[in-house]
């Protein structure tokens, strides 16, 4: 788990992030922490079936995607996306860099959550990939995601 001021870099994104808060120390309540984005850097459309994320621009721009809807935040701006809902983020600069303030809530209490927010695996070793694979294993698939969302059976 990760620990307060501890940082984790994904080599496929060229990103990392600076940990504020943890898991660990919120009692799974919350994790926070600065987000750097590469110039042009990006994450893979995502889902956090139980996990609302908030994003705040402390420099440079960052573009969010929340469902269907696609904005462009510049310092001091924010936004919020409730659980279960497909999002990204990216940064389009060619050379400026987009440090942005992200609270996670509930952190909740995963061993590996952080490396998995990440992306990355529990080991130290780099993958080809952006998300494990594993991630698509777990039936958090945007698909199945929405399905479940819509389900009776799942109210």
């Amino acid at each position: 788990m990760a620990r307060a001021a501890e940082k984790i870099y994904n080599p496929v994104q060229g990103d990392w992030i600076v940990f504020r808060e943890t898991a660990g120390d919120t009692n799974g309540e919350l994790m926070s922490g600065e987000l750097i984005v590469s110039p042009r850097g990006s994450n893979p459309l995502h889902v956090h079936p139980l996990q609302e994320e908030h994003f705040k621009v402390l420099s440079g721009t960052l573009g969010v995607q929340v469902g269907d809807e696609q904005r462009s935040l510049g310092e001091g701006e924010e936004a919020l996306v409730p659980p279960g809902t497909p999002h990204r983020w990216y940064n389009e600069a060619e050379q400026e860099e987009a440090r942005v303030l992200v609270e996670v809530r509930p952190a909740l209490n995963r061993r590996s959550s952080s490396r998995y927010c990440m992306g990355l695996p529990e080991t130290a070793e780099p993958m080809r990939t952006a998300y494990p694979t594993s991630f698509s294993n777990r039936s958090h698939s945007l698909a199945s995601t929405r399905a479940r969302s819509i389900s009776p059976g799942h109210l």
